[in-house]
């Protein structure tokens, strides 16, 4: 009865942390504090570079960093390993992401085709578009949203149960016939989950949906201020314990749409 209860009020911390998840797994792509800012204006960049150089390239690979007049990768950097993602002779660059590509030539066109050369090279090699589709995923907060599509999945189920639950009262059928109305929905293609599928199952949903109306219309009469009659009824078992229950007659029009009045049994 307590998962019952507890169900709906759980989901949003759930929920939250599940987005909390998410945004570490974002941050720990995009933190600025862990990674040395892409096209800074100091003058860390190659000093064969150009100050349009150095904006040209920066604009056509988006994750280029400099140090020390050395040139690395943002997202080598940040993904760290390929983990999954890893096949046979793919890994990431620990002089990219480490920033320790530097160009070599006796002079500055030698220089720039090897800095030229390496970027490319890198550009295409499988350890680096690999460590692109690690940040791509992460961007897309896939684990939050897996956690929310099993949640929304999780309550929509549960309110199908409910829902079966509650015509079996009101149709004053026995519980045990619960099972069976589960099956046949199950056999017409609904989704009906793996659990609360008992009968014990059932009479806890029925009467925490009572409980839950009752509480409702309470609120609803106090709110509308309508007048009430009591019905009293009094008896006695075959053990001779005797036994009383108290009804609340009231009409509650407004806030429920019943036209005509109810009984609420009170006790």
């Amino acid at each position: 009865m307590k998962r019952i209860t507890s169900f709906f009020s759980t989901e949003a911390s759930v929920t939250k942390k599940a987005k909390t998840i998410s945004e570490e797994i974002k941050t720990s792509a995009t933190d600025p504090e862990t990674c040395v800012d892409e096209c800074s204006d100091n003058n860390d960049w190659p000093s064969c570079w150009t100050v349009e150089q150095k904006t040209e390239f920066c604009s056509k690979n988006e994750w280029l960093w400099f140090q020390d007049k050395k040139l690395g990768c943002t997202v080598c950097k940040n993904v760290g390993s390929l983990s999954v993602e890893a096949k046979m002779g793919m890994k990431i660059s620990t002089e990219w992401s480490n920033g320790e590509i530097t160009c070599y030539g006796e002079d500055r066109k030698k220089q720039l085709t090897s800095l030229r050369k390496k970027i490319f090279d890198h550009k295409e090699s499988a350890g680096h578009q690999a460590a692109l589709k690690i940040k791509k995923e992460a961007e897309k907060d896939t684990l939050g949203n897996a956690v929310l599509k099993f949640l929304k999945r999780d309550k929509l189920v549960t309110e199908k149960v409910f829902r079966t639950a509650y015509k079996v009262a009101k149709a004053n059928q026995s519980f045990n016939n619960f099972e069976m109305e589960v099956d046949l929905q199950e056999l017409n293609g609904v989704d009906m989950g793996c659990i609360l599928h008992s009968t014990n199952a059932c009479i806890n949903i029925v009467n925490h949906i009572s409980i839950e109306m009752r509480k409702k219309m309470a609120k609803e009469i106090v709110r509308c201020k309508s007048k009430i009659s009591l019905m009293i009824d009094e008896s006695t078992t075959l053990s001779q314990k005797s036994t009383l229950i108290v009804y609340i007659r009231s009409c509650v029009e407004e806030g429920t749409g019943m036209s005509e009045p109810i009984n609420l049994f009170l006790d």
